[in-house]
């Protein structure tokens, strides 16, 4: 189901020209559009699994295989090649290399407070490491990047700086502090415009999903996602 936001209905030819969708690791669903579920007055207000059939929405039907139950998904225009989506595999167990570590906050000019791998991409047989920093606290100001590791070039962020709050500094209830299993790396896939990530950014009240896009030395923004909310 994709659930109607603030911008209003979406163009029934738009719906039905989605074909795809996207899940963890890349792996594709086919799907067709199935029309407007109504909602009733059951609707707790949560985007989730149990609460699916009380919401509003349009929904999509699984033409083959099965999707993961309470997951998010990118819904895609089109059929997608599988060849589109590179490899990826959860790293959270590896270590970041010091050497590396070291190298990063010299340019970020910042001492790193604590440092996760979040996954490994392959592509065409050269892995990258996405790796999410959190960066020393400099009085009230707090800083942490999600940051890609190429093979052989200088290494691309997408930033997240924020003032210090010792409850909720990025997200509601973090403590102040970044949460490796908060984040997925859902996907990687090729496109024109070059590598794009979609990210999964999970917190105490629901997920943040977005896109973000290996370009001129950084990752960034393509201002596409949304968000669940799910707090119980």
């Amino acid at each position: 189901m994709i659930v109607p936001d603030i911008q209003g209905e979406i163009d029934p030819d738009a719906l039905s020209s989605i074909k795809t969708a996207a899940g963890a690791g890349g792996k594709t669903l086919p799907v067709a559009y199935a029309g407007v579920q109504q909602g009733d007055a059951k609707d707790n207000g949560r985007q989730t699994a149990s609460n699916f059939v009380h919401m509003k929405g349009y929904v999509f039907q699984v033409e083959q295989g099965t999707a993961q139950p309470n997951a998010t998904y990118y819904m895609l225009r089109g059929e997608q090649a599988p060849e589109a989506f590179f490899p990826v595999e959860d790293r959270k167990a590896a270590k970041p290399d010091a050497s590396l570590l070291k190298a990063i906050a010299q340019e970020k000019k910042r001492k790193v407070d604590q440092a996760w791998t979040i996954g490994r991409i392959d592509v065409n047989g050269k892995p990258m490491d996405l790796l999410l920093i959190q960066f020393a606290r400099e009085q009230k100001s707090m800083l942490a990047s999600l940051v890609l590791v190429p093979e052989k070039s200088k290494p691309l962020y997408k930033d997240f700086p924020a003032d210090y709050d010792e409850n909720s500094t990025w997200t509601v209830d973090d403590g102040g502090t970044m949460n490796p299993d908060s984040f997925s790396l859902r996907f990687a896939a090729r496109t024109v415009e070059g590598m794009i990530l979609g990210m999964e950014w999970n917190a105490a009240e629901g997920s943040n999903s977005f896109l973000l896009q290996a370009d001129s030395g950084k990752l960034a923004d393509l201002g596409i996602g949304g968000g669940r909310y799910m707090s119980p």
